[in-house]
C-alpha cells in the first residue's frame, strides 16, 4: 500500500516575506563582498540598493530609542569624541590590547577602534562609545571584554571595513543624525537638507526635477564625478556591511549617488 503523504503547509505571508527580505540581505552582502574587484575595473552601478531592514528597525520602541539617543546623547558623545586623543601604531602586527587615552567630557569614549581593509595591513585608530555604535550597525558583534587594563587605557577593537577612507563621515552621521552635514560631505555645494538631525518623525525630503539637474550640473562642473562614485559606492558597502539601517542615512547616500550618476550621464559640453 502506497505511504500516505503528509500534509503541506504553506508558510505564512509573514514569514515569506520574512525569508525573503534575508535573501535579499544576503545578496546584496555578496554584492558589496565583490565591489573592490569591480571598482578596479572602474564599473560602477547605476544605483545603489539599500538592503531590506530586519523587523526591529521598524518596531515603534527602537525608534523611540534611537530618536532618545539623537537628541539626549548624540551631541554630548560627539563633544566628548572631540575632546579625545589616541595615538596608535599604524601597523596591525604593533597594536595593543589597549591604548592610553586622555579622557575628557561627560560622556567618556569606551574603546579604541582599529581599522583596517582586507587588502592592507595599514589601520587607523578612532575613540568610539560602544553604545552609539551598537544602536546603529545591526552586524556589529559585541565588543569584547578586555580585563586588568591600565585606568587611563581603553580596550582596541578590531573592524574590518572594505573602505576604511569613508568611515569618518559615516561615524558623524552616527553620533548626529545630521543629513546636511554628511550630503555636504558627498555633494560639496548642493543644498537639499535641512540643518535639524534626522528623526523618526521627519518628513522625507522632496526634490524638484528642475532642482535635481541643476545640482547634477553643479557636480560635473565642481566635482571629480567618477572618483565621488567610487567613494559613495565604497561607503554604501561600509552600510550594508555593518548593517546600518537608519532612513536618513539612506536617504542621504542614495540621492547622493544618484545625483553623481545623472551627472557622469550628462553632456560635457
Amino acid at each position: 500500500m502506497p505511504a500516505k503523504a503528509l500534509p503541506h503547509n504553506p508558510p505564512s505571508p509573514q514569514r515569506h516575506a520574512k525569508v525573503e527580505a534575508a535573501a535579499q540581505r544576503a545578496r546584496l552582502v555578496q554584492q558589496a563582498s565583490t565591489s573592490r574587484r569591480v571598482l578596479t575595473r572602474a564599473s560602477l552601478p547605476r544605483r545603489l540598493i539599500r538592503p531590506p531592514p530586519p523587523p526591529a528597525v521598524d518596531d515603534p520602541m527602537y525608534m523611540h530609542f534611537m530618536d532618545v539617543i539623537t537628541r539626549d546623547l548624540g551631541a554630548l558623545a560627539l563633544q566628548s569624541l572631540a575632546q579625545t586623543f589616541i595615538a596608535g601604531p599604524s601597523s596591525i602586527s604593533d597594536l595593543p590590547s589597549s591604548l592610553p587615552v586622555e579622557i575628557d567630557g561627560a560622556f567618556p569614549v569606551t574603546h579604541a577602534l582599529a581599522i583596517f581593509s582586507p587588502a592592507n595591513v595599514r589601520i587607523n585608530v578612532f575613540p568610539v562609545h560602544e553604545t552609539i555604535l551598537r544602536v546603529h550597525c545591526m552586524t556589529l558583534l559585541p565588543f569584547p571584554v578586555v580585563d586588568n587594563i591600565p585606568e587611563d587605557h581603553v580596550p582596541v577593537v578590531f573592524l574590518s571595513l572594505p573602505h576604511p577612507e569613508s568611515y569618518v563621515p559615516i561615524s558623524q552621521y552616527l553620533y548626529t543624525h545630521r543629513q546636511d552635514v554628511l550630503f555636504a560631505a558627498l555633494c560639496p555645494g548642493v543644498q537639499a537638507f535641512g540643518h535639524s538631525p534626522f528623526l523618526s518623525s521627519t518628513p522625507q525630503v522632496r526634490l524638484t526635477k528642475a532642482l535635481v539637474v541643476s545640482a547634477a550640473k553643479s557636480l560635473r562642473a565642481t566635482r571629480p564625478v567618477i572618483e565621488s562614485m567610487h567613494y559613495i559606492h565604497g561607503l554604501w558597502h561600509n552600510m550594508v556591511v555593518l548593517g546600518i539601517h537608519d532612513d536618513g542615512m539612506w536617504e542621504v547616500v542614495l540621492l547622493a549617488y544618484s545625483l553623481y550618476a545623472l551627472a557622469a550621464l550628462a553632456p560635457s559640453h
